[in-house]
């Protein structure tokens, strides 16, 4: 028998709500107690965070495809919560936040003053010593920037030399 033909939820015509496979057999409960099981395993899951855990990444190893379409699909289908996420992890800042910056910039490029030509939202700049966030780039600005290794001096060096050699 095959256990991922049913998903869990769907609604059969009697009313009756599919939960799981049990013994190689469909398991189908009433609303009621399918609202019954769902609470309870929360409670469990809130209770066991260590065991839950634990089961969640040996259920994501074990179904690594359907994991993966399941990202892909919530990723697709909540583009600002990730979003939100991202910059809150990687930079403490949340997406409101990155908005204001953005807005206080007229939505282009802090160096170049243009939006970003690869399509992309513009990039949080910050000080990899510090962690300070000094504004928002384009790719092209952000990843030259980064090229001169943050370094004034390698910046100042690169604009004698444009100025030497260019028209």
């Amino acid at each position: 028998m095959d256990t991922t033909a049913i998903k869990r939820g769907t609604i059969r015509e009697d009313g009756k709500i599919f939960w799981s496979y049990s013994r190689g057999k469909e398991y189908w409960v009433t609303p009621e107690r399918f609202k019954f099981n769902q609470e309870r395993n929360g409670r469990w899951a809130k209770e066991n965070p260590e065991k839950h855990c634990e089961n969640a990444k040996r259920w994501n190893r074990a179904n690594r495809d359907r994991f993966n379409s399941n990202n892909r699909r919530y990723q697709k289908n909540n583009p600002h919560v990730v979003k939100n996420g991202q910059l809150r992890i990687k930079f403490g800042i949340t997406l409101d936040q990155y908005n204001e910056m953005l807005a206080n910039q007229c939505g282009v490029c802090a160096i170049c003053k243009q939006t970003c030509g690869t399509g992309k939202s513009l990039a949080v700049d910050h000080c990899h010593k510090t962690k300070k966030i000094r504004g928002l780039l384009c790719q092209y600005c952000n990843t030259g920037f980064g090229q001169f290794k943050e370094n004034k001096e390698n910046l100042i060096s690169a604009i004698a030399y444009h100025d030497k050699f260019c028209c």
